[in-house]
Parts: structure tokens; C-alpha cells; sequence
């Protein structure tokens, strides 16, 4: 959540269109909020005012999503409506939208899809033939959309391995739940090494432990190692996600200039021999495209 993090994710909802078809994904796990707090979603003001502090004062220049483990479009009402916001106080901040694409033609008429710099598509497979091909409209107003295969993995019950791999997912992603939970990365899903919960905690206490437990878990090697195991939470050490190749051996390159500068405090650090592993997808370079004037932004109205 500083400027090594490429994504911060606040959830907007628990909805998803697909959970129910969806049985290897954690949205609707009884599992999912079992050890965490759960009464009290995050606020529209909590929201905006910690992204609008990550941009401002934390030195965050990535982009902000708002998926985690819901379809985002399942209250898109809601996420316009906070990126307006964001982007009023935050003119730097930059979106991404990451959905599985069955609603967006919903808000092919809603100017606010233009506030997104990123969309990843996700295609499952067993949706209507040619959805995922007739975006040419979603192209002209985003400037990097990648429709992409997504396969369901084993992440509800990964194998426990004692593998003395580092994991630098957490230069990727920061992912805030529905009800204020910080999550380390996507296979975190329940929390288990939950720094906190925003409703609860400062964002600057957040974020000094968020950047200790990325470098524990960064250092060669961290089992065993005094100054960097008592950062690291029991859940990563037995995390059967670090085998996922360059999802976690290496920094996994989705904001470019933000993943370069994530290789080299690696490296400072004594890290992997890290090289240039292939982006994720096609990565995105914060030159793509310029913040909307503040003052065009009043009238982009949510859609339905």
C-alpha cells in the first residue's frame, strides 16, 4: 500500500452473478469470514478517504480495484460513484476493473466506465458464445482491456508445504474485504495473516505492518531467520501457493514502473536473483493514459 504495491483492492460487495456455479471459489465459503470481523462494512467514506490518503500521503501510485473475491458490477452504482469521489480529491488515481465481463454491456451508455485505465475480463468458459468478443466499445473507452482464460485453482485447500520459498506476491496486490479486512494476497482469503481491519485500526498502523510482513516474507531465506520469520504470519510459512511460479517467485509485473521499482528494493534486500519474469498480462504503463480534468468529471453520472 506504498509505492512498491501495484493494486489496492477495496471490496465493494459479497455479491457475485457466478458464486453459486462457482463451487472452487472462496465468495461464498462459510470459511471465507469465519476469524474476522464481519459486522461492520466498510463505509463510502472510509473508502474514499483511505485511497485518497494512499495516493496522497503513503506514496501509492498504483490503481485501485474493487473485486477481491465479488463481481464489482453486481453494485456498480456504488464503485462509480466512489471513483468520482476519489478522483475529484485524488486527480493522480487510477482504476481497474477486474470482472467476469457477463454485465458490462449493462453501462455501455455510463460515461464513468472512461474512469477505469485497466479492465481485465475474465472468461470462464461456459458463458453465451461471442460475449468476450464483442467489447470493441468497452476498448474505445479504457485504454488496456485484456480478456483473459481463468481456470478455478485449488486455493480453497492448498496442500501445506514447508518449501523455504519467498513469497513477493504482496508487491502486487493489498486487498481490503468487504468488511475492512486487510488481506496479504488473493490466496489469503480468509484472513489468516490479516494485519487488521480498517474499521478498527489506523491506515498508517495498517501499512507499517503490511511493509514488514512483504519484507519478512521477501528475505533469503525466512524460515528460520530470526529478524525476518517473526514478521512473517504462520499461514505463509506453510502456503502451498508459493510453488505458483512467477505469481509468487517473483515480482509479478502488472503496473510496469511499479514492479521495476518492487524488483530493486528485492534486490537491496538480498532477495531472489530476480531478472525480468513475463508480466501477468499485457502490462500497463502509467503513461497510457491522462487523468479526466476534475472539472469534466461532474458529469459523468453512475449508471443504473
Amino acid at each position: 500500500m506504498d509505492s512498491l504495491t501495484q493494486i489496492v483492492n477495496f471490496e465493494i460487495t459479497t455479491a457475485c452473478n457466478l458464486g453459486a456455479l462457482h463451487k472452487l471459489c472462496p465468495n461464498a465459503h462459510p470459511a471465507r469470514f469465519a476469524s474476522l470481523p464481519h459486522d461492520t462494512p466498510m463505509s463510502d467514506e472510509l473508502i474514499v478517504a483511505s485511497a485518497v490518503a494512499l495516493y496522497r500521503e503513503y506514496g501509492f501510485r498504483g490503481l485501485v480495484g474493487w473485486h477481491y473475491y465479488c463481481e464489482p458490477l453486481m453494485d456498480a452504482k456504488r464503485m462509480f460513484r466512489l471513483m468520482l469521489a476519489i478522483r475529484r480529491a485524488a486527480p493522480a488515481a487510477q482504476f481497474l476493473l477486474w470482472s467476469n465481463g457477463t454485465l458490462l454491456d449493462r453501462y455501455k451508455a455510463t460515461s464513468a466506465i472512461g474512469l477505469f485505465s485497466v479492465a481485465v475480463i475474465t472468461n470462464y468458459g461456459h458463458h453465451a458464445p461471442g460475449l468476450y468478443s464483442s467489447l470493441p466499445w468497452l476498448r474505445e473507452q479504457i485504454p488496456v482491456v485484456e480478456v483473459v482464460p481463468a481456470k478455478l485453482d485449488g486455493r480453497l485447500d492448498f496442500a501445506p508445504c514447508g518449501y523455504a520459498r519467498p513469497c513477493l506476491r504482496m508487491y502486487l496486490e493489498a486487498d481490503f474485504d468487504f468488511f475492512g479486512n486487510l488481506h496479504l494476497c488473493c490466496y489469503d482469503w480468509r484472513g489468516l495473516g490479516s494485519p487488521g481491519n480498517l474499521n478498527t485500526t489506523p491506515l498508517a498502523d495498517l501499512i507499517e505492518r503490511w511493509i514488514g510482513i512483504r519484507e519478512g516474507l521477501g528475505t533469503v531465506p525466512y524460515f528460520g531467520t530470526e529478524s525476518s520469520a517473526a514478521r512473517v504470519p504462520d499461514s505463509c510459512r506453510w502456503c502451498g501457493a508459493r510453488f505458483l511460479g512467477n505469481a509468487t517467485g517473483h515480482v509479478p509485473g502488472f503496473v510496469c514502473e511499479i514492479a521495476q521499482s518492487a524488483r530493486e528494493r528485492v534486490a537491496e534486500l538480498g532477495g531472489l536473483e530476480i531478472g525480468n519474469p513475463p508480466a501477468i498480462f499485457a502490462p500497463f504503463k502509467q503513461t497510457d493514459k491522462a487523468a479526466p480534468e476534475r472539472n469534466a468529471l461532474d458529469g459523468m453520472l453512475p449508471g443504473p
